[in-house]
C-alpha cells in the first residue's frame, strides 16, 4: 500500500471546498478508503439537493473520486482525478490513446484562448474578480470560488 498523507478531516475539507462552488446543497454521506489502489485514494458518497426549499426540489446521490497526488518537489495534494470517456470505434488501446491525446491537445488550445481573454482585477477588500469571454464572473476570496 502506498504510503499517504491525508486524513478523513483532510478529505472532507476537500469536500466542502469542492462542492462550495456547485449550484446544488451538497451533504457528505461517506468516506471509504481504497487501499487497493495506488496513489491513495477515496471514494466520498453524497447527496446533493437542487432547488432547496423550492416545489421543483429534487435529490441526487452520487460519488466523487479523491486521489492524493504529488507536485515536482515531491508535496502531496489532493486531487479529483481527471476523467476521459473512451472513444468508440478504435481497434486498439494505442487508437483510443491517440484520439483521447487529440481531444485532449484540442481542449488545451481552447482553454489557453480563454485564460489570454480571461481578466481579473482585485477589489479593496483582497478578493478577485474573475470576468470570463463567455460574461460569467467569479469572485475568489481565500481558497473559496464563487459564481456571481
Amino acid at each position: 500500500m502506498a504510503e499517504r498523507h491525508f486524513t478523513f478531516a483532510d478529505i472532507q475539507k476537500f469536500f466542502i471546498e469542492r462542492t462550495a462552488s456547485f449550484k446544488s446543497i451538497c451533504e457528505l454521506e461517506s468516506i471509504q478508503f481504497l487501499p487497493e489502489l495506488s496513489p491513495p485514494a477515496w471514494l466520498v458518497h453524497y447527496k446533493a439537493t437542487y432547488h432547496k426549499g423550492e416545489r421543483n426540489e429534487w435529490t441526487n446521490y452520487d460519488s466523487m473520486l479523491v486521489i492524493e497526488k504529488q507536485d515536482n518537489k515531491g508535496q502531496p495534494w489532493l486531487n479529483g482525478p481527471m476523467s476521459e470517456e473512451l472513444p468508440r470505434g478504435c481497434a486498439t488501446p494505442a487508437e483510443e490513446d491517440a484520439e483521447i491525446k487529440r481531444r485532449f491537445d484540442e481542449w488545451w488550445k481552447a482553454w489557453e484562448a480563454e485564460q489570454q481573454a480571461t481578466k481579473e482585477r482585485t477589489t479593496p477588500e483582497g478578493s478577485t474578480i474573475i470576468e470570463k469571454p463567455d460574461g460569467s464572473a467569479y469572485l475568489r476570496s481565500g481558497d473559496v470560488t464563487f459564481e456571481v
